[in-house]
């Protein structure tokens, strides 16, 4: 078979595709064509089919197919490495994308609307979130680029003598660069044919229906969608769901300008990227996680009295200084909260102990003294044991009680004079309920408490040199 483009953009796509084949030649990789000349190229014609055309195979079977296939594709991925290029990253998935779409805006129905509302499905637009969008393709950016095939559908894989996968037709860049790009763009190319089935719409095997409110559009199945989880099994560690959905809807964004010739494949190719973009978008992201949670901790550590934590701290401090100590006290999840806060300070030298809440009923509040001071911890300030052990504690002569709570009336809150209040709004959990920001906030206060004892008891880092010889800490602090 020879391939020849017919104008200068044929030409173009025909000299990356000979230039890439050049790129293996000599590798010991044989899932491409055998190569009989490059200028003009000349190449094995497959005995076999399209991957597409394989829609009969039995569950079994597919996964046979595309074990070889991710196989393959990992193999070519192996070969050779290049520097990341964060031009040719944003290029290949967002500038291009937004360069395609600006040129169709005023020529699909609904484009301009802040939603569209697809196969019943109501869909956010890209217009109107592209920072969001943006920011999440750009989360997964990778390390380094690898040798990619570029344009991995089943449109452009074969199955030699209907067993062996044989790559054709390769890209040969992403963005602007040669050869190498995100690992992720062959993937998600691969999930494009095996989960949104792209070759039936390339083949135009799909209706669109646009209503006064909506849009319908149905697209003939390459039968394979089954397949999505055992992709994922195949591919663990490498890509994640968001990922290869928030590229899908990409990759079906940018194909609007490649359908020129035909209106509803440019309506439909816009269409389908705001249904994949929806589902990425309901999915929540780490990135999103994090920033949520940095909001929920900030707005309850704003939500403290300043001078109740000053008081706690000069409290505190007079505990030590007149030779006793601070003891932190909690159960369930707050307890390595409690242990960590004892660490910090026996680290630094200054006298602190965890008491268990249950087992300080079974004895262990012996370690209480006249002169020491305890903290409680418990979110909701009403637990039966917590309130048992305050109960208890009260009646001894000399110490000083403090609460660590999220709730401004309880039990404890009502009943002590001595009280530091977080107001936590959410616990950051799917139900708002795990003892999470709630424990988050109780470290953080407790060690702001240790670095406000250290420096009022002056320790300093000769003081704090002898009680850590050990690990990389120490050797640092021995050797500088």
């Amino acid at each position: 078979m020879i391939k020849e483009g017919i104008d200068d953009q044929g030409r173009k796509l025909s000299a990356r595709e000979a230039a890439w084949y050049k790129k293996l030649k000599g590798r010991s990789f044989n899932a491409i064509p055998a190569i009989y000349s490059y200028e003009p190229l000349s190449m094995e014609l497959i005995d076999g089919k399209n991957i597409y055309e394989y829609t009969y195979l039995a569950d079994g079977q597919k996964k046979y197919v595309l074990e070889k296939i991710v196989r393959c594709l990992k193999e070519v991925h192996s070969l050779e490495s290049a520097p990341y290029d964060d031009v040719s990253y944003r290029d290949a998935y967002l500038d291009k994308t937004y360069d395609r779409l600006k040129k169709v805006r005023n020529l699909v129905p609904f484009a301009n609307a802040p939603t569209v509302t697809v196969n019943g499905k109501v869909c956010r637009n890209i217009f109107y979130h592209q920072d969001e969008v943006e920011k999440l393709v750009m989360q997964y950016a990778p390390r380094e680029f690898v040798l990619l095939h570029g344009v991995c559908t089943f449109s452009n894989m074969m199955l030699r003598n209907d067993s062996e996968p044989v790559l054709i037709d390769p890209r040969g860049y992403f963005g602007k660069t040669e050869f190498f790009g995100d690992v992720a763009y062959d993937w998600v190319k691969l999930y494009y044919s095996l989960f949104s089935s792209y070759d039936q719409f390339n083949l135009k095997r799909f209706s669109l229906d646009i209503e006064d409110k909506e849009v319908k559009l149905e697209i003939g199945s390459n039968n394979w969608e089954n397949m999505e989880d055992y992709f994922f099994e195949l591919l663990d560690g490498e890509v994640t769901r968001r990922q290869m959905k928030i590229l899908l809807a990409i990759t079906w964004l940018s194909l609007t300008t490649y359908a020129w010739e035909d209106y509803d494949s440019i309506c439909g190719a816009f269409y389908n990227g705001l249904y994949y973009l929806e589902e990425a978008l309901e999915m929540e992201s780490a990135y999103g996680y994090f920033e949520k949670t940095m909001v929920q901790l900030d707005d309850a550590l704003k939500g403290i009295s300043m001078a109740d934590l000053d008081r706690l701290i000069s409290d505190c401090e007079d505990t030590l200084k007149s030779g006793h100590k601070v003891i932190a006290s909690g159960l369930g999840k707050n307890v390595p909260i409690c242990e960590k806060f004892e660490g910090t300070m026996l680290s630094a030298g200054m006298d602190a102990q965890f008491l268990h809440t249950n087992s300080a009923v079974h004895g262990d509040m012996g370690m209480v003294k006249s002169g020491d001071l305890v903290i409680i911890l418990t979110k909701s300030g009403s637990t039966s044991e917590s309130v048992y052990l305050v109960d208890l504690l009260k009646k001894r002569a000399g110490v000083k009680l403090w609460l660590l709570s999220c709730h401004r009336h309880s039990i404890l809150a009502d009943g002590l004079e001595n009280k530091l209040i977080v107001p936590l709004a959410h616990e950051g959990d799917p139900w708002n309920i795990m003892p999470n920001n709630s424990t988050t906030l109780f470290l953080i206060i407790l060690q702001q408490l240790a670095m406000q004892l250290i420096k009022r008891m002056g320790i300093t880092l000769e003081m704090f040199k002898p009680n850590h010889p050990g690990g990389v800490i120490g050797a640092k602090l021995q050797h500088g």
